[in-house]
């Protein structure tokens, strides 16, 4: 049997999270209030490893909003996490980002579409 360690999660504009970068030991606890991210945390994790949140669901929101409740335009979400199988580092990062455009008729930027969702693995030799 392999054993698998999740090392450092890495976080940016993840839902309510601009900026997260998770050192885990053995055991680690995530606590705190309503509202503070924990979810978000767990979610960050099954989207790099799947595309889904922690309930099963692919289709979820993961844009950052603004105070009023409006999802933030252009942000590049990121989640990139270290772990180590069997002694060897290895590097997961998923990385999303919306594709803008103008055109002659209307020089205001305008959203496209999304560009597709990245996965890369890299193998890191210790």
């Amino acid at each position: 049997m392999k054993l698998v360690k999740l090392l450092n999660l890495n976080i940016n504009n993840f839902k309510g999270i601009k900026s997260a970068d998770i050192d885990f030991s053995d055991i680690t606890k995530i606590s705190g209030r309503n509202e503070l991210g924990k979810s978000s945390i767990v979610d960050s994790f099954y989207w790099l490893i799947d595309g889904k949140d922690s309930r099963g669901l692919s289709e979820f929101g993961i844009k950052m909003m603004d105070s009023n409740g409006n999802q933030i335009p252009n942000l590049v979400i990121d989640v990139k996490m270290n772990i180590s199988i069997d002694g060897k580092l290895y590097t997961i990062r998923k990385t999303q980002e919306e594709k803008w455009e103008t055109s002659i008729n209307n020089p205001e930027p305008y959203q496209k579409g999304i560009l597709q969702s990245t996965l890369s693995k890299t193998l890191q030799v210790c």
